[in-house]
């Protein structure tokens, strides 16, 4: 940065002839300087192009393969399943089931023998499917889950409904 009587001082020289600029010497390192902007600003279209071009044609190489780890609610199929068995086994868990639930078995109880648990998953939110097979038939129930942070799993089994077979 110039001070103002260096600038003052460089004014003076220039009129009385002791300070001259040279066009020529000026014009040359103008060219080279604006060739540099040039390819400067070249480069960074092109990148920024490239970019654009990886933007728009994106391909997203997700598979799913059915981990656990993707799957939204993995905690409700694994409460639905031990309330289901601590009810079908005579003495429901009072962490898993809710206390509706289990006044309901005190006066009549639900027995039904498991002998394989072919499919458990969470259908849509709050709502749980298991198909079992007991005693050679294969039969489907629904669970219904209350969502609570108070829970101590925060969810518990609230209804269970035995599906039908659709004719």
């Amino acid at each position: 940065v110039l001070t103002q009587t260096k600038r003052a001082e460089i004014l003076t020289q220039i009129r009385k002839g002791e300070l001259k600029m040279n066009f020529d010497k000026f014009e040359a390192t103008f060219m080279t300087e604006n060739r540099k902007l040039r390819v400067m600003m070249g480069i960074s279209i092109l990148i920024f192009l490239a970019l654009l071009s990886l933007m728009i044609f994106e391909k997203k190489y997700f598979i799913y393969q059915g981990h656990e780890i993707f799957e939204e609610r993995i905690l409700s199929e694994k409460v639905c399943l031990e309330g289901f068995q601590s009810i079908i086994g005579g003495s429901p868990d009072s962490s898993v089931v809710a206390d509706g639930i289990i006044s309901l078995l005190k006066s009549d109880p639900f027995e039904l023998t498991i002998n394989k648990v072919l499919k458990l998953e969470s259908v849509e939110k709050n709502f749980c499917k298991i198909v079992i097979e007991s005693e050679k038939k294969l039969m489907a129930f629904k669970m219904g889950l209350s969502e609570d942070d108070s829970n101590p799993f925060f969810y518990k089994v609230l209804s269970i409904d035995e599906l039908a077979l659709k004719e």
